[in-house]
């Protein structure tokens, strides 16, 4: 099941690479749905993820916003996809999401010792690192 996984990952990857977004992107979603009825939150955050990256190259930061928070929702303990959010939220310019997300992002990547995470934070967010 997991090599099955992996190689509808990659095919999609191969088709956003290509350009053929759309048809990447159904295939991250039909991943990301197998994954949900599966209960495989780390398959769902995976590819959620992935399509967050194909959105955003898109332009689509709506998309993006949706596929991040698909992930969170997955796997709501990762800092590393909180991050990610509170930057899609500040490109979208919801300020207000993004500093909560990135505040969530902070905590999740302290309590897990995450150094690149809370560099990446120091950098994006200085006024938030104490």
């Amino acid at each position: 099941m997991i090599d099955d996984r992996r190689a509808r990952l990659q095919a999609a990857l191969v088709l956003a690479g290509q350009g053929d977004t759309q048809a990447s992107l159904a295939a991250l979603d039909a991943l990301i749905q197998d994954a949900r009825s599966s209960d495989e939150p780390s398959w769902m955050s995976l590819a959620s993820r992935n399509a967050a990256i194909v959105a955003e190259r898109m332009g689509d930061e709506g998309r993006t916003i949706e596929y991040l928070l698909v992930a969170v929702d997955a796997r709501p303990a990762d800092p590393a996809t909180r991050f990610a959010l509170g930057s899609a939220y500040a490109r979208a310019a919801k300020h207000d999401l993004a500093t909560s997300s990135f505040a969530e992002c902070l905590r999740l990547a302290i309590e897990s010792g995450d150094d690149s995470v809370l560099e990446l934070l120091r950098r994006a967010r200085p006024d938030l690192i104490p």
